[in-house]
């Protein structure tokens, strides 16, 4: 589950903001959601929130096809009729979205099409990587592996009961381990070693091989269990020898290449998200608004003023990060873009509840969420 709160800390927000609007009557203006609003400097610190809202999961996916155009948004075609929950591509041609029910859509440069998967545990996170080996047709040399462009990609999904790999033409289920199930939330992989995270707080991992992958918490391979206990979400690195891992109650892991260490953290913000552009260049973002930067010694706080929910990075350079996710008040603050020196407001479609970020350019972005797919096709 992405959120977490009780109903009594929502009723009082809404009762909160209620009270707030009937005070202000006698002023009201209409908010601006105009594409590229400055809302932040990232100069500063802000502490944290002490609200806790809760993110519902209860929205029905738009699947009207190129259903309109707002702006630079565009909603796509839904093909599968369900939420969705993480988005990755290769490229134009070649982008996969996952959710609920065992959701998979393939979006190959023109539509979106579901492909088959029978096994229906809802997925959380998908990841592939480039192994640095040309084909013709099949992978021989790395099994489950697809061949893609003449080139052999690792393409993996995982959820709470499932883990899944992509041969190329169909997914497969993957043993979990040869004793042990677990709650997979988020994933990341390199060309040697494939990581994820998990609901009780475990990081597991497992060797890019020719035979199948079984995860494991065994620290051979990459896994801990240092966090037992405390859930995991996000995930991402620089190398096999250089990967974040965040979770509940502001938890940061650092893997090093041997060993996963606690790294100190400015906040107590479930996060949800990490990714960045070098190794002295990395964002770790959750609830209330909170975005982290690690500079290559400590994590700090990016000052915000976005209460958002934060469940996703994605960016092609220090001067070009998103970070989607809900905000229940402020509609126009679901998605923000940081252009390397201000994080500005992108104002998506309303009723937009984004889970899931990925493109191949800053004019060329697909979000996915509660409501489907769309895209972004404007100028951050």
């Amino acid at each position: 589950m992405r959120l977490l709160s009780s109903f009594n800390t929502f009723a009082l927000a809404l009762i909160v903001a209620s009270v707030a609007a009937c005070g202000d009557s006698g002023n009201n203006t209409t908010p601006d959601k105009g594409v590229g609003e400055q809302i932040v400097s990232p100069d500063t610190g802000v502490g944290d929130s002490t609200i806790d809202l809760p993110a519902p999961d209860t929205a029905q996916p738009d699947t009207t096809a190129d259903s309109g155009q707002t702006g630079p948004w565009t909603k796509m075609d839904n093909p599968a009729n369900a939420q969705l929950r993480a988005i990755w591509g290769i490229d134009e041609q070649h982008v996969w979205a996952v959710g609920k029910g065992g959701a998979i859509v393939f979006f190959d440069g023109s539509s979106w099409r579901s492909q088959n998967n029978l096994d229906k545990s809802d997925l959380q996170g998908i990841y592939g990587i480039d192994l640095g080996q040309s084909c013709s047709g099949t992978c021989s040399a790395v099994n489950g592996a697809a061949c893609i462009n003449s080139k052999c990609y690792r393409i993996q999904a995982v959820g709470p009961a499932i883990s899944l790999t992509y041969d190329g033409t169909s997914w497969t289920k993957n043993p979990t381990s040869t004793s042990t199930s677990y709650s997979l939330n988020a994933i990341f992989a390199t060309p040697t070693k494939v990581f994820a995270t998990s609901d009780n707080g475990y990081i597991l991992a497992h060797t890019v091989s020719t035979s199948s992958p079984y995860w494991t918490t065994s620290s051979t391979t990459g896994g801990t269990t240092l966090t037992s206990g405390n859930p995991m979400r996000g995930i991402w690195g620089i190398s096999a020898s250089d990967v974040w891992a965040v979770g509940d109650n502001g938890k940061i892991l650092h893997y090093t290449g041997s060993s996963w260490a606690a790294v100190t953290s400015p906040t107590t913000a479930n996060l949800y998200a990490v990714w960045g552009t070098a190794a002295d260049n990395v964002y770790a973002a959750g609830l209330d608004g909170t975005v982290l930067r690690w500079d290559g010694s400590t994590w700090a706080k990016v000052a915000m003023t976005v209460q958002t929910y934060f469940y996703a990075l994605w960016g092609t350079g220090a001067s070009n990060i998103f970070a989607v996710g809900q905000s229940l008040f402020a509609p126009d603050e679901q998605i923000v873009v940081y252009n390397g020196t201000n994080w500005a407001k992108l104002a998506p479609p309303q009723g937009t509840v984004a889970q899931g970020v990925w493109g191949t350019s800053p004019t060329n972005v697909f979000v996915v969420g509660n409501n489907g797919i769309i895209r972004y096709t404007g100028t951050p």
